[in-house]
């Protein structure tokens, strides 16, 4: 069975991420059909590579030494497995069924769930610990929705918040972290507060607890607070999040729901620009709307890795919302 689901996530990384990049790549490289075609191939020995029964060093050593001999033909690809900690710590990386498994959570592609929070209902408030500041103050998003978070600035009610569900690791999100470091200090500037948490549970994935999102925070110049919710994940699970990255767009005054959705159609491996278009959208319409109260008509799912959650606290609508093979 470990085997099994082993291959099963390699199969569908290599179908959503290496496969369409690599052959891209070599396209770029050598136009026409045969450089799509070349890039395809080098995915799939990869991926055959990653099985073979090559034990003579081990299984680690082994895998070692076959992604190295790979790596040059898409090193964006390769790129992305080191960001998702190669080896023994990703589930895209594992060793093999005799070496035991480290307590890291499967990389599950699933999509936000639209119906579970109701736009226009008020979302629940929340109080969590920004670890981007000394001593990680907690921040209550109903103070960061009046304009009394910052002590030190005048307590004038923003326009709008922006709440962003984000994490260290997740490719999905590594990809729009600069579009999106770039979209918020655009729309802080027009009056929209802006907050970020990551829900991940550190014993799942080590790089996205507080340590680990400082960092984050200091290397993609975030001018918001990034909140820790990973030890006990409730704030995730009251707002029904499922995946990184969900974004959310409230009316101020009453936190209520005015967009819940995706960044734009940006995907690893997809070729398209991550720019915010669906959320730039979102934001546009309620700043120009009248009163704050304009919802965006079309608000499409946002999707990416699965939340991870803690042993034992995997809420019911998680796997409900895994995108089927």
């Amino acid at each position: 069975m470990q085997k099994k689901e082993e291959e099963e996530d390699w199969r569908r990384w290599i179908a959503v991420v290496v496969a369409p990049a690599a052959g891209r790549e070599n396209a770029e490289a050598s136009p026409g059909k045969r450089g799509g075609e070349r890039g395809r191939g080098a995915a799939s020995r990869l991926f055959s590579a990653r099985f073979s029964n090559d034990r003579a060093a081990g299984p680690t050593a082994s895998l070692h030494a076959n992604t190295h001999a790979h790596a040059s033909l898409f090193p964006q690809e390769m790129r992305l497995a080191r960001l998702c900690r190669r080896t023994t710590s990703s589930p895209l990386f594992r060793t093999s069924p005799s070496t035991p498994r480290p307590c890291v959570k499967r990389m599950v592609l699933t999509e936000s769930g639209q119906d579970l929070l109701k736009v226009g209902e008020p979302v629940p408030d929340f109080e969590l610990p920004d670890v981007t500041r000394e001593g990680h103050p907690l921040v209550r998003l109903s103070a960061v929705a009046n304009g009394s978070a910052n002590a030190a600035a005048a307590a004038t009610p923003p326009c709008a918040v922006l709440v962003c569900w984000l994490c260290v690791h997740c490719p999905f999100v590594v990809l729009l972290k600069p579009a999106l470091s770039q979209l918020c200090a655009e729309y802080s500037a027009k009056g929209v507060a802006v907050v970020a948490v990551s829900s991940n549970s550190p014993a799942a994935r080590a790089e996205d607890g507080p340590d680990g999102m400082k960092k984050d925070a200091e290397q993609h110049a975030f001018n918001f607070p990034y909140l820790y919710d990973g030890d006990d994940q409730r704030a995730a699970k009251a707002w029904h999040v499922a995946c990184t990255p969900e974004f959310f767009v409230l009316k101020p005054s009453t936190l209520r729901l005015l967009y819940h959705g995706q960044f734009d159609g940006a995907r690893p491996g997809n070729g398209v620009e991550p720019t915010g278009t669906d959320l730039r959208a979102a934001l546009d319409a309620v700043l120009g709307g009248e009163g704050g109260e304009k919802i965006l008509t079309e608000q499409r799912r946002a999707i990416g890795c699965s939340i991870k959650w803690s042993e034992g606290v995997t809420p019911e609508y998680a796997a409900a919302l895994a995108v089927k093979k």
